[in-house]
């Protein structure tokens, strides 16, 4: 079986890319495969354990169309398999823009959250498992990809939240509710800008952290707050 994988492979590389089946001819023997056998053909490939294969089988369904969900999904794992983790990331990027359906953008989300994880970079890790969570396509996946996040989220010593609010406001000035006021006996007739002025207010704030230090019983924190308030 491995001899006829290397054989499909080799002539695969060789073979002009078009729409139609790969054709490989070995002797006697002639073996036919179309873009979706040559697809799975990776994930076996992958899923054996011949790693550059698949990667390399993946790099040619690429030149041909490289949207290749598929293909960039394998050549993601490939890449985790051997350790390019930047480039694991970069493919599983490139499936997310790529993916059409909810499970084909949790798949996405998750492959390059894991590359990321392993590059150390929890921060990026963490978005790209709220992407996954947002389109796990199952309760339970989506239980799942949480316990990773909170797992992500505990190991990096960087921590941020983003707040933010909008509530209609019949004062957002602080403008009398009167039209007139009394001055030392006058009248006056309040203009536009003094009057209580109705619309939104809209709140945003962020907190940032730091963990500088923990122990079993302390933790040193750097942190960084603001808030901000908007009218119209």
């Amino acid at each position: 079986m491995k001899r006829a994988w290397r054989m499909l492979l080799a002539a695969m590389l060789a073979l002009p890319l078009v729409a139609g089946p790969f054709a490989v001819t070995a002797q006697d023997d002639a073996i036919r495969l179309d873009i979706p056998e040559a697809r799975k053909m990776a994930a076996i490939l992958l899923n054996e354990g011949e790693i550059n294969a698949a990667r390399s089988v993946a790099h040619t369904l690429l030149r041909r169309d490289p949207g290749d969900f598929d293909a960039l999904i394998i050549l993601a794992q490939a890449e985790m398999a051997r350790a390019r983790l930047a480039a694991a990331a970069s493919a599983g990027r490139r499936a997310f823009r790529a993916a059409q359906t909810p499970p084909q953008r949790y798949l996405a989300a998750n492959v390059t959250a894991g590359a990321l994880t392993q590059q150390g970079a929890r921060t990026r890790a963490q978005l790209w498992l709220r992407r996954a969570a947002q389109a796990a396509p199952n309760q339970a996946l989506e239980q799942q990809t949480a316990q990773q996040y909170r797992q992500v989220r505990a190991a990096n010593p960087l921590s941020f939240k983003l707040s933010f609010g909008a509530r209609p406001s019949s004062n957002i000035n602080n403008g009398s509710q009167h039209d007139y006021e009394e001055l030392s006996g006058f009248t006056r007739v309040l203009d536009g800008a003094e009057q209580a002025l109705s619309g939104v207010e809209y709140a945003l704030g962020f907190d940032l952290g730091y963990r500088l230090g923990e122990t079993q019983n302390s933790r040193t924190l750097l942190t960084f707050s603001t808030d901000a308030r908007l009218y119209t």
